[in-house]
């Protein structure tokens, strides 16, 4: 790393293939949006294509977009009337193509999408392929019955799943509307609406969230159940329910109070939830399913990332991400005030504030005559060349006049004509400023955490930014370009490193300078210790101070370090009820694990003293779930972060933290997990039967808390539960992202800093 060998050369450039021509693809409900339907060129118009597609049963409806070739970033998809077509890219998810009334005797869907016109239409065919009759078509649905009277026999409308595998039926909306006027009352539905049911007793109200345009989502809990009935109930309103009709049992009636009318699930076994999509326009349409977890957070992450691509076609030369970071920082007393961890954080997280502390412990790491040590210095020295160099490549210059003007370099207090070295180079605002924001204790970081764990439980399914946005509530603030931002810094140093390691090899990337402390800043003036508070600056003569040389408490250890001794890494939650194995297993955001145990408990400490929060709750109930992984320096997506965390006075004030992209999936060493109810025989052989197997030794603190021998460790601000502590441990086997976030972070593409009309563009122009 340190030798001219290890100064290894960045790309020149992108290299681009010549372009070839399109090819264009359908997903859709017809097959639960699993499958990719190549459309043909097609003799109806010029640049035309078209292909069919078998339907489900009929009567019904289906939904469809378009893909170019086989991307879910490149997406076509109706405008807000219906009339035209939006794409590729774009706020796609959740904006179809609705085909309503599909006819009885329909079997085939014919699609035909004219690329000249930018237009899309469709055909009814029978099984002999032949286009139905036009009398067939529209067919108006049958009128609502009167509602029976009380003494006659309550009827039940079964309508069964098409197949117990319960695979994610997605209900997703269209602009365009039915042909079919609604009968008389029987307009679009206002909202809000909640899901009531059979799991608790019909006792309580679900609220079903926005999931794009006006489809809104519900997932409830149904453990243990094998059947469930439900209805919709609109603005907590018994008298305005909405339930399958009596007289059709695809039909829907309501809104009225009718009792007993309901839609009957069937729950295939080892189902966790239930997962309801509604649309309450006119004609109403509604579906279910049981989702596994896996298709749940393979469709979390698809959506996820589709936003992070959207984010950067949004921000051409960096003005959408400067506007959304300003909007950010603008933002946060509002927010902090409102935010459940607004007394715990950090009271000032300012752009002032971290820029300047950032900049600051910068310039002591590069002083020649400074604290640092000589290896650190060059280390941090080469690492940001490279970045920079391979950021002003993929990005150019950015454009701050959307921001109002460049805030950030007028955030440093600094002299009015700003030197070269006080000038924030590309690798400061797009890779340093992010890391900050997330490693130190700021209100952005736990109000980011939040919104992103939401998505577990289907928050923000189709309207992810809202979610992360905090859209028209006390705390809005645009996180999502917060998310953006540390994505795209884990992405820069992911290609930093796999650069250094093809060139050079696995040990040349600083990871050890990663995972180590500025040192402190210590300014002498006269060989004795000054602060600003001391003296006025002002009547200073120049030259006078100078840095002392502390020693640093959190130094760089050599390279190679990191992959000596199994590089365990812990990670602890407190754990609520709800949890399950699934949960356990699939992330939805960031994850933090530490080097150390004692990192692990100052994270539970700081969660157990924050009110309102689940994690509050799962403190005092005295719930942990301690993760324990293994060989950190040799996954690609584990990336050590302390380097942004600023100096620390004392050695163990560090948390020494790892960071994970979202969206992880741990495999774990099952037959060695570790429950409370388990005796101390059984916890002990499993962890000497974990440490053969691994062949490592785990910290005693971290087996002694286990096994109850160590009754406190300091992790906890609330008294422990008069039977103490319940502890679990997972050992994780391997983990990896999900499949559209391992190529959003791989794939030089995705960088979302290639803000697509910057240096790409001008240095490879189109043939």
């Amino acid at each position: 790393w340190l030798s001219c060998h290890c100064l290894w050369p960045m790309r020149s450039g992108y290299p681009r293939a010549k372009a070839a021509a399109p090819s264009f693809f359908l997903v859709g409900s017809w097959d639960d949006w699993k499958g990719f339907t190549e459309l043909s060129p097609s003799k109806a118009a010029l640049g035309a294509f078209q292909a069919r597609v078998a339907v489900r049963q009929p009567p019904g409806l289906e939904e469809f977009q378009i893909l170019q070739d086989r991307d879910w970033a490149t997406r076509f998809y109706p405008d807000q009337n219906g009339s035209g077509v939006l794409g590729p890219g774009g706020d796609a998810h959740g904006k179809n193509w609705r085909v309503v009334s599909v006819p009885a005797d329909c079997r085939l869907l014919e699609i035909v999408w004219e690329t000249k016109q930018r237009h899309v239409g469709w055909k009814f065919l029978g099984a002999s392929g032949i286009e139905l009759p036009k009398q067939l078509l529209a067919k108006p649905p049958k009128a609502e019955a009167e509602p029976k009277t009380q003494s006659e026999p309550k009827a039940k409308a079964k309508a069964a799943a098409a197949d117990d595998k319960a695979s994610a039926q997605q209900a997703r909306p269209e602009a365009a509307r039915a042909p079919v006027p609604p009968p008389k009352g029987a307009g679009d539905a206002k909202g809000p609406f909640f899901l009531v049911g059979s799991w608790d007793g019909w006792k309580g109200f679900t609220e079903m969230l926005h999931a794009g345009s006006a489809l809104c989502r519900a997932k409830v809990r149904v453990s243990g159940l094998k059947t469930v009935e439900f209805q919709v109930v609109e603005a907590r309103d018994w008298t305005r329910r909405f339930h399958p009709a009596r007289t059709d049992g695809g039909s829907i009636a309501g809104p009225d109070s009718e009792h007993g009318v309901n839609w009957i699930a069937k729950i295939p076994p080892g189902r966790n939830a239930l997962e309801v999509v509604w649309d309450g326009r006119w004609p109403r349409h509604l579906t279910w399913s049981c989702p596994g977890a896996a298709e749940a957070h393979l469709e979390a992450a698809e959506e996820f990332a589709a936003l992070m691509l959207q984010l950067r076609s949004e921000s051409p030369s960096g003005s959408g991400w400067l506007g959304g970071m300003a909007r950010i920082f603008k933002a946060l007393p509002s927010c902090q005030r409102a935010s459940p961890y607004g007394t715990k954080a950090e009271p000032d997280s300012t752009a002032r504030c971290l820029l300047a502390t950032a900049m600051r412990d910068r310039e002591t790491l590069l002083d020649p005559n400074g604290p640092a040590q000589r290896i650190q210095r060059e280390s941090f020295m080469i690492l940001e060349a490279r970045a920079e160099e391979l950021l002003q490549e993929a990005s150019g210059p950015l454009d701050h006049g959307k921001a109002g003007g460049d805030f950030m370099q007028e955030s440093i207090p600094v002299e009015h004509n700003v030197s070269e070295e006080s000038k924030l180079m590309l690798f400061h605002r797009l890779v340093y400023l992010p890391l900050v924001m997330y490693v130190r204790n700021t209100v952005h970081l736990y109000e980011m955490l939040d919104r992103l764990k939401a998505q577990a439980t289907s928050a923000g399914r189709g309207c992810l930014r809202q979610l992360l946005d905090g859209k028209g509530t006390d705390r809005e603030s645009p996180y999502s370009w917060l998310v953006y931002s540390i994505v795209g810094a884990l992405q820069a140093l992911l290609q930093l490193r796999k650069l250094a390691e093809q060139h050079v090899g696995a040990d040349v990337f600083p990871l050890e300078l990663l995972g180590s402390s500025p040192p402190q800043t210590v300014w002498l003036k006269g060989g004795v210790a000054w602060t600003p508070s001391a003296a006025d600056e002002t009547s200073s003569p120049p030259g006078t101070f100078t840095r002392k040389k502390v020693e640093n408490c959190e130094a760089m250890k050599p390279a190679g370090t990191f992959r000596k001794g199994g590089g365990l890494m812990f990670r602890g939650i407190w754990l609520p009820a709800e949890v399950d194995e699934d949960a356990i297993r699939y992330q939805y955001s960031f994850q933090s694990f530490s080097r150390s145990i004692e990192g692990v408990m100052r994270v539970l400490r700081f969660y157990s003293g924050v009110a309102s929060t689940k994690a509050g709750e799962a403190a005092r109930a005295g719930r942990i779930l301690l993760y324990v992984g293994r060989g950190f320096a040799d996954s690609p997506w584990v990336t050590p972060v302390q380097l942004f965390e600023g100096p620390k006075k004392k050695a163990g004030d560090s948390e020494q933290e790892l960071l994970l992209p979202p969206f992880m999936v741990y495999d774990c060493e099952e037959e060695v997990d570790i429950d409370p109810d388990m005796d101390l025989p059984e916890k002990q052989m499993r962890v000497m039967e974990l440490e053969e197997r691994w062949g490592v030794q785990l910290p005693e603190k971290l087996t002694h808390f286990v096994y109850g021998l160590l009754p406190h460790l300091n992790h906890s601000q609330v008294s422990a539960p008069a039977d103490g502590y319940r502890v679990s441990i997972r050992f994780i086997r391997s983990m990896v992202p999900s499949p559209p976030i391992a190529k959003l972070m791989e794939d030089p593409d995705n960088f979302l800093y290639s803000w697509g009309s910057g240096a790409r563009e001008a240095s490879h122009p189109a043939e």
